[in-house]
């Protein structure tokens, strides 16, 4: 008697498993949920992150002497040879009385030059104002930036468009109350200022910059192509400290060097790291742009490989850095982003002509994606052009010999980025 229930209960158990697994198969194949990722326009930037020392071609600008050095150009500015860096005076309320005299002396100049043109702003004067709100706004973003000569330049500069502003409306008529007193205070500075004691002069033409780090002839800037991995982490573990006996440097070259270490297990990056092939550097800690830049030389050495980067662009930002951070962009890419989840492979069917010229059918693996268009799903094509981890950037409009599908993905396509029982021509509920 136990025997047949057993045999019951058994046959009963295997009946509702055998329910239970059509059930789920019939639910798997009518009722599959679809996550979908809509198709978007982007670029994206192939670059390699990578530590490096900016080699120039720098030389002192020699001083030792006391005194105080009041400087004549700024950091990124360009000098011809000879031309003058500083003046050097005995003590800093000569150098003050020196930079008052200059700035009453411009005053003077600028208020003259509005009286001469008298009313040839008369119609101006909306103009005016339009540009009085837009150099308070310059000033306002180079304090915030941290370019306080910047935001002084155009301080000086709007003392000038209110002056003119008043000229226009009629306020003023002349500025000759405001000359006089003015005249008066620069005869005053000029004889406290006196004559500086010494003149620093260029000793080459180039971008001056006016701090020292010590670095400036520790590579060699004739030989930087030939720059070892070894010498480039010397470079970057000596420590800066400014030179004795120098006043600031001049970077006498237009071109200049980026080098950094690569190691071995970056062999994609470093392939196509080719000499002569361009590039662009990215400075995130020093500016926004991007710097155009030619690959000199890969110099390998055991496991690591020495890039040597040539740029010719120089700025104020630019003329200061050592040390640095810095994005290499091996190329930039645009076209439709997908999901990697998407990315499927499906056997197509397309003609091909044989050695004997005869046309015929050969099947072919290609790559695409599924999408999900009203109730059905259609496999497109896709050409991909740059790849992550997490998506892939397609050709927008491939040409019609390399879409063996018929079509290719599309801006605002549905992409199943999760599901089962793909198939093209598939029926969904």
């Amino acid at each position: 008697m136990d025997s047949r229930r057993s045999k019951r209960l058994m046959s009963a158990v295997i009946a509702l498993l055998l329910l239970v697994y059509v059930g789920y198969q019939f639910y798997r194949t009518h009722h599959t949920d679809y996550k979908t990722e809509t198709a978007s326009y982007f670029t994206a930037s192939d670059s390699l992150s990578v530590s490096g020392v900016a080699i120039r071609k720098e030389t002192y600008v020699d001083y030792s002497g006391g005194g105080v050095v009041d400087y004549m150009v700024s950091t990124g500015d360009h000098i011809e040879k000879g031309g003058q860096v500083a003046r050097v005076y005995a003590t800093e309320a000569q150098a003050t009385a020196q930079r008052n005299l200059e700035s009453t002396e411009s005053e003077i100049e600028k208020l003259k030059s509005l009286e001469s043109a008298g009313v040839a702003y008369a119609s101006d004067i909306d103009t005016v104002t339009d540009r009085i709100n837009e150099t308070l706004t310059g000033i306002l973003s180079n304090t915030l930036s941290g370019d306080f000569t910047g935001a002084s330049e155009k301080r000086d500069n709007i003392l000038y468009l209110i002056n003119e502003k008043q000229m226009i409306a009629g306020k003023v008529n002349n500025f000759d109350q405001r000359i006089k007193t003015l005249e008066s205070r620069r005869d005053t500075y000029k004889s406290a200022a006196g004559s500086p004691e010494k003149k620093l002069v260029s000793p080459a033409a180039g971008y001056f910059v006016k701090d020292t780090d010590g670095l400036e002839t520790a590579a060699d800037y004739a030989d930087a192509a030939n720059i070892t991995a070894a010498q480039v982490k010397a470079l970057q573990s000596t420590a800066h400290a400014a030179k004795s006996g120098a006043a600031g440097k001049i970077c006498g070259e237009y071109d200049w060097y980026f080098v950094c270490n690569v190691s071995a297990d970056k062999g994609d990056t470093l392939g196509r790291l080719i000499s002569g092939s361009g590039v662009q550097l990215n400075f995130p800690f020093v500016s926004s742009g991007t710097v155009p830049a030619s690959v000199v030389a890969v110099n390998k050495s055991g496991s690591e490989s020495a890039v040597v980067l040539e740029c010719d662009r120089m700025d104020k930002a630019l003329a200061s850095i050592r040390n640095e951070t810095a994005q290499i962009i091996l190329g930039k890419y645009s076209g439709i982003r997908v999901s990697r989840d998407s990315v499927h492979f499906a056997e197509v069917t397309v003609p091909a002509k044989g050695k004997d010229g005869k046309t015929k059918e050969v099947k072919k693996n290609v790559m695409g994606v599924y999408v999900l268009n009203g109730s059905n799903i259609a496999f497109r094509q896709i050409l991909p052009l740059f790849s992550t981890d997490s998506y892939v950037i397609c050709e927008q409009n491939p040409g019609k010999d390399e879409v063996l599908t018929g079509s290719t993905v599309s801006l605002n396509d549905e992409v199943i980025t999760e599901g089962t029982d793909l198939y093209d021509g598939k029926v969904v509920k």
